[in-house]
């Protein structure tokens, strides 16, 4: 595996990402919780020479899982001041790449959900108690 090779394969996957936002019809720029969590796990940013110390740039071969094959990147950021990591899981096609992200971010985004309504409901039963003792005072 050359760093050439992990660039263009990774350079793929941002397309693939760009792909899977385009098709639920995602906007990234709005700032909401929900937009902070897809980010978490969609890159759309590319790797190049112009914006990465490619020259230097480390690469990593973690073990074979499940007949997939990880590869990490770590590139300095000339833009950012700063090591990046990129990973690539070889052996992964499209179609199973893409559900594998639809997945991540369904679940995170699902426990985000369930603990938001957690706090809803405790703040709603909060404001019921004080609400009935308001009532209480004012009569």
């Amino acid at each position: 595996m050359t760093i050439e090779t992990f660039i263009q394969e990774y350079n793929k996957r941002v397309d693939w990402n760009l792909e899977i936002l385009n098709k639920y019809n995602i906007n990234l720029s709005n700032d909401n919780s929900a937009n902070e969590i897809i980010k978490d796990y969609i890159s759309l940013t590319k790797i190049n020479h112009e914006d990465y110390d490619i020259d230097n740039a480390e690469l990593y071969e973690y073990p074979i899982k499940n007949g997939k094959q990880t590869f990490e990147l770590q590139a300095y950021s000339l833009t950012d001041y700063d090591h990046e990591y990129f990973w690539v899981r070889f052996g992964e096609e499209e179609d199973e790449y893409k559900e594998n992200k639809i997945n991540t971010i369904k679940k995170e985004l699902t426990s985000s959900y369930n603990e938001v309504r957690n706090k809803l409901l405790i703040l709603e039963n909060e404001k019921n108690e004080l609400g009935s003792v308001l009532e209480l005072l004012n009569d």
